[in-house]
């Protein structure tokens, strides 16, 4: 089975608990040290649009761009950071446009 990973907030990672995902809630500031923990293994990752803003841009892009963990990044519960438009800025960056 593949390794399905939540970091976020702790109203979400209760909701991905149930369905059955491992979930971090990390400490502020443990941020991009617990993104980069989770990554060996895993096979799927899900962020709070929290968590990729508290991360540097640098990991970001590597980990949305990598081909052997999908990423996803999600609202929060708590709608606390509105979610970037990633797709349109990797599709900038790749030279995609719309």
């Amino acid at each position: 089975m593949a390794k399905l990973v939540f970091i976020g907030d702790e109203i979400s990672a209760a909701g991905w608990a149930l369905a059955g995902v491992e979930v971090i809630t990390p400490a502020d500031g443990s941020e991009e040290r617990t993104v980069k923990g989770a990554l060996p293994g895993c096979e799927m990752l899900i962020i709070t649009s929290q968590v990729a803003q508290n991360i540097t841009p640098a990991l970001l892009e590597k980990i949305l761009t990598s081909t052997s963990v999908l990423t996803h990044v999600v609202g929060d519960m708590q709608n606390q950071q509105p979610q970037p438009d990633y797709e349109a800025q990797l599709r900038a960056k790749l030279g995609l446009g719309q």
